[in-house]
Parts: C-alpha cells; sequence; structure tokens
C-alpha cells in the first residue's frame, strides 16, 4: 500500500478443525455499526494451528455479477478430485510454517457484498484471517475533506 491510498477495512477471523471441504462459511460484511457494507477489496490469510498438515482455502465473493455460485451449483475449487470446478473469487494454499494469502481489488466500480469461505485441510486446526474494506485513492491537495467514516 502507498502513502496516497487511502485504507479503511475491518477484520474478522474465522477457525475450524479437521477437513470442512463441504462447509460452506457465509460471511456478510458489515461496518462497526452494524450496517450492511459494499467493498472493494478482501485480503483473506490461511494459516494453520498445528505443526502438521496443510490445507487450501477458497473464498467466492458475494454481490458480483456472475452465473451460478457454490452453494446453489455445488461447486468446489478445494475438491480432492482432480476435476474441479472453478468459481468468481480468490484462493490460497497454506501448511505448517506457511501461510496462504489471496487478496481482490475491484475495479471499474466492481463491488461486493461478502464472501463465501471453504476449506480443506488436513490439519487439526485451521484459522482465517479476512480483511474486508474500501481502498480510494486520496486526493493530497484536500487531504482535510476525507472522514473516517463509522
Amino acid at each position: 500500500m502507498d502513502i496516497i491510498t487511502g485504507q479503511r477495512t475491518f477484520y474478522l477471523a474465522v477457525s475450524g478443525t479437521g477437513n470442512n471441504l463441504s462447509q460452506i462459511t457465509n460471511i456478510p460484511f458489515f461496518d462497526t455499526s452494524g450496517k450492511a457494507m459494499t467493498c472493494n477489496y478482501v485480503k483473506l490469510v490461511g494459516a494453520i494451528g498445528d505443526t502438521t498438515g496443510n490445507g487450501s482455502f477458497v473464498g467466492e465473493l458475494s454481490g458480483l455479477s456472475r452465473t451460478g455460485n457454490m452453494v446453489t451449483n455445488t461447486l468446489s475449487a478445494v475438491t480432492a478430485s482432480p476435476i474441479a470446478s472453478g468459481i468468481c473469487g480468490v484462493g490460497a494454499v497454506f501448511g505448517a510454517g506457511t501461510q496462504g494469502i489471496a487478496e481482490w481489488h475491484g475495479s471499474n466500480g466492481e463491488l461486493c457484498t461478502g464472501v463465501k469461505l471453504q476449506v480443506m485441510s488436513t490439519a487439526q486446526r485451521w484459522l482465517i484471517g479476512v480483511t474486508y474494506g474500501n481502498l480510494i485513492p486520496y486526493n493530497t491537495l484536500r487531504t482535510d475533506a476525507y472522514s473516517k467514516g463509522l
């Protein structure tokens, strides 16, 4: 991130145990006042809480125009099968001592309202950090005109 980019982001963590391949966790985006918000930025960071094991995760972005999704079409990008279906989203792999990082920044006014998270892991414990919000370019001539929001 450079010094002329404004960042208004929020963070939450999701954790689980074992192989949660079929479980999809829907994470809608809210601000600190509890109002639903649209975002142009999402970052997912995955790690395991054990010294062994590995995993992968995929985050399908909600609110973007597309056909089909991982819930209604039972699509999976983290299946053990070599035949995997694609989704509109981001994903990464992680393991003992390594983090998996996936980042999305919308372009041309693209906004998402949440993320559907699907994880596959051989570790006993896994953790996913979710950072979401809005990145905007600042007008450096008008730095006094930007409010921090709610």
